[in-house]
């Protein structure tokens, strides 16, 4: 998946962002561009439900690339993450229905017949 120029704010520290004063100064406008590679499918789950918690879904685990890059131009900033040590060994992908969509149909079906052909 590849994501680039999101408009986010950049607040420069998590504490300025969760302080309404902003101690460190408003938040500025910035991007953020990510590409991010799903690899090695370890375990799948397919059809997965919970009534009680009115919780469904197919879902797969794997490995996970993610390369970030985030601008504040009014600062003349830019930082850029190194993907090969941004490997994370979980990542979890899927399709859910909870709360309101868990009663309603879906084409979770369709879905997993297409991953089957595509394995």
């Amino acid at each position: 998946m590849l994501v680039g120029n999101i408009p986010v704010f950049d607040a420069f520290t998590v504490a300025n962002s969760l302080t309404p004063s902003n101690p460190m100064g408003a938040p500025v406008p910035a991007t953020i561009s990510l590409h991010i590679l799903w690899t090695s499918v370890s375990r799948r789950i397919n059809h997965f439900s919970n009534a009680a918690g009115r919780f469904r879904g197919s879902f797969a685990e794997t490995k996970v690339i993610v390369d970030v890059v985030a601008n504040t131009p009014s600062m003349n900033f830019e930082a850029v993450t190194d993907p090969l040590s941004t490997v994370t060994n979980f990542a979890q992908i899927g399709h859910l229905a909870d709360g309101f969509f868990f009663d309603h149909p879906c084409s979770e079906d369709e879905e997993d017949e297409d991953e089957r052909r595509d394995d």
